[in-house]
């Protein structure tokens, strides 16, 4: 916590939070104007609660999309306009590999119960549901996890 400084709170924050609260405003009200519904899909993070170590900024910022999904879903629902947030577990990427130490990627295997990490293309199931109306015209305001179990694991 002490060592974030404001530029990394503040580039993070933009990032993560500010560009899809723009996004929602702009996609968002030409979606509800037109009257003709549609879906927005957020991407969040196993690290969006509980936190995780490590990714204190981002973790909020997360916490946050959580927050917004719901909160636009129950607002635009009305316009049948849904709002989903897919919660994406470990996938390994060039923004964090520099934090799986071999200590990290051992915890994580071990609170992961499918072992091992994810594949991106995991992740397109989940989105191509939450995209159609056919297959899921009925969520909003959901989070759905594609983590490998890791947030159902306990002590």
């Amino acid at each position: 916590m002490f060592e974030i400084t404001r530029e990394e709170w503040d580039k993070i924050l933009a990032v993560n939070l500010t560009s899809y609260f723009l996004a929602s405003q702009i996609f968002g009200r030409r979606m509800v104007e037109q009257g003709e519904g549609g879906s927005i899909i957020n991407v969040s993070s196993a690290s969006s609660g509980p936190p995780l170590s490590k990714v204190f900024t981002y973790g909020i910022t997360k916490a946050g999309i959580n927050n917004m999904t719901q909160f636009l879903a129950r607002e635009w629902a009305p316009h049948k306009v849904r709002v989903n947030a897919i919660a994406p577990g470990f996938f390994p990427a060039e923004q964090n590999r520099k934090l799986l130490t071999e200590e990290r990627t051992a915890s994580i295997m071990g609170h992961t119960p499918m072992g091992r990490f994810g594949e991106a293309d995991e992740l397109s199931g989940a989105v191509v549901w939450l995209a159609s109306d056919a297959a899921s015209s009925f969520v909003t305001g959901t989070l759905v996890r594609v983590d490998g179990g890791f947030t159902a694991m306990t002590i």
